[in-house]
């Protein structure tokens, strides 16, 4: 059996579920929040040890501890959407009749819902028939992106547990690769991280878009198809893309409120500050505001580069009036 680790971080977290078990006060359902790739299933996982083991905090050496570690515990059952659009009331239901089936091995019997975000209605609904009166052994994790997309029947019947970012120094132990860059576009997210760490063209089209940005502060017009060229022959990156342009002007805004010590993108404060000194703080916040309400129109009616090109232009008119 391979060696079972404790989550990396997430002190106050920890300290929550250490209180739990020590005081017996473990409720039946549960929303784990947070974005996606931040670590909610981890979460889940190492709660569920509290909740099944004798020893607090988890012994790690248990039979308990290693199948819920393992992904092979009887008494754990696990719904997703499997990559579906949806989590169908169909899955909900069949969920339901195993709630009624006590556990085998374990003094808890723990569901744990995938992408709870992604129910729809029914099967909201179906979950709330269970969740009213569960039977006591039965607990429920829902582990979602936006608690916001919750009925607020189920939201009123569950405890929210938020799974906040990681700090740098735990994404570098998590995956033994120190990457500054990485660390600040990741925002602690150790999922964001490692497909950063993983993706060999992100810093290639970094550079280019910091090649690109300025044209968008020059007296010439014309000049703003530099980057829209680029967005234009990367459009495969289009989500990198738009975290970099995004990501950009709220340095450009930072630097011109003095919070200089939250910019991302200290390695070219040189461009930022270029870029700060020919802008105003409304024009950015515009900017920013009309590159998010493209990225959105963008995928719901493609149209790719024709969009595009119609916010460089509105941005340029912002910025140089």
């Amino acid at each position: 059996m391979s060696e079972i680790k404790i989550p990396v971080g997430q002190k106050d977290l920890k300290k929550l579920f250490f209180d739990l078990k020590n005081t017996n006060r473990f409720l039946n359902t549960y929303i784990f929040e947070g974005d996606k790739g931040i670590g909610k299933r981890t979460m889940a996982r190492y709660f569920s040890m509290f909740a099944m083991c004798d020893k607090n905090p988890p012994c790690l050496n248990c039979s308990a501890c290693f199948t819920i570690n393992a992904s092979t515990n009887p008494d754990i059952v696990i719904v997703s959407n499997e990559d579906k659009a949806e989590i169908s009331v169909m899955k909900i239901r069949d969920m339901v009749r195993e709630v009624f089936i006590k556990p085998s091995v374990s003094p808890k019997k723990i569901f744990i819902i995938e992408n709870a975000h992604l129910m729809n209605d029914a099967a909201q609904n179906a979950l709330l028939k269970v969740i009213e009166e569960p039977p006591e052994y039965a607990m429920f994790l829902l582990l979602c992106d936006n608690k916001n997309k919750i009925l607020p029947t189920i939201l009123s019947r569950c405890t929210v547990i938020s799974v906040p970012p990681l700090k740098k120094e735990n994404l570098f132990e998590i995956f033994n690769i120190e990457n500054e860059i990485f660390a600040s576009y990741s925002m602690g997210n150790p999922g964001r991280y490692k497909n950063l760490c993983e993706d060999e063209s992100f810093l290639s089209l970094r550079e280019e878009f910091y090649n690109n940005v300025l044209c968008l502060v020059k007296n010439d017009r014309y000049s703003i198809y530099e980057i829209c060229d680029f967005f234009e022959k990367n459009k495969d990156y289009k989500d990198v893309l738009f975290e970099m342009l995004m990501t950009f002007f709220s340095d450009v805004l930072l630097l011109k409120s003095s919070l200089n010590n939250k910019i991302i993108n200290l390695d070219k404060i040189d461009v930022v500050t270029s870029f700060s000194g020919k802008s105003t703080k409304k024009s950015i916040v515009n900017s920013i505001d009309l590159s998010s309400k493209i990225y959105k129109e963008i995928g719901k009616y493609g149209a790719f580069a024709l969009s595009v090109n119609a916010m460089f232009i509105k941005i340029w008119e912002e910025i140089n009036g």
